[in-house]
C-alpha cells in the first residue's frame, strides 16, 4: 500500500504553516534529506505528523504553530478522529462482555495495539533524553446507553469502526 502524501490536502495549509512545515522536517532531520517547498507534495503525511509531533515547537508559538499544523493535517486526513453510532445490542450480553460500567471503555478484540509516545527517557549511548516511544496501548471502545431500551451508542476511532461493529454483533445481539 502507498503511504498518503501530503499533496491531496496541501491546499489548507496556509504559506506560513507550509514554511514552518519545511523548517521541522529539515531541522529535525527526520526524512534524512532535504526538504523545500515544492518538495512537500511527496512527503508522507505520517512522516510529517511525527516530525511535528516530536521536534515541533520549542518556543511557545512554535508550539502553537505545530499543534495548528498538526490539527489540520489530522482533520484534512481523518486521522485519530472518534466515531459515535447506535446500535441494538441485547442489553445482558453488553453487561456479560463489557462488566457494568462500558462507558469507561474497554479494549476491541482483535485490533493490535499501538505504539505511542510518551515522555521522554535518558539513553546511555547518546547522552541525553530521547523520546520513549516504547508503549503499547490498546484501542479502546466505548458504550452509552441510548435513549431507546436496547439500543446503545458505540464510541471509537473511526478507523476501527467495523472490528468494532462486527464484534458487537458477533458477541452482543
Amino acid at each position: 500500500m502507498k503511504p498518503r502524501t501530503l499533496a491531496a490536502q496541501l491546499e489548507k495549509l496556509k504559506p506560513i504553516e507550509k514554511g514552518y512545515l519545511v523548517w521541522v522536517l529539515n531541522g529535525s532531520n527526520h526524512l534524512g534529506y532535504e526538504v523545500h517547498l515544492g518538495m512537500l507534495p511527496f512527503v508522507s503525511v505520517d512522516d510529517a505528523l511525527e516530525a511535528l509531533s516530536k521536534y515541533g515547537g520549542s518556543t511557545s508559538t512554535g508550539k502553537i504553530t505545530s499543534a495548528n499544523v498538526r490539527a489540520k493535517l489530522k482533520a484534512a486526513y481523518g486521522i485519530g478522529g472518534h466515531v459515535t453510532w447506535s446500535i441494538k445490542l441485547n442489553d445482558a450480553k453488553v453487561v456479560k462482555r463489557f462488566g457494568a460500567h462500558p462507558e469507561r471503555g474497554h479494549k476491541i478484540q482483535g485490533v493490535s495495539k499501538k505504539r505511542v509516545t510518551c515522555g521522554v527517557r535518558w539513553s546511555l549511548p547518546k547522552r541525553r533524553h530521547v523520546p520513549d516511544d516504547d508503549v503499547l496501548v490498546a484501542p479502546h471502545v466505548t458504550l452509552h446507553p441510548a435513549t431507546l431500551p436496547g439500543w446503545w451508542n458505540v464510541t471509537c476511532e473511526t478507523k476501527y469502526r467495523e472490528k468494532v461493529t462486527m464484534y458487537l454483533v458477533d458477541h452482543c445481539q
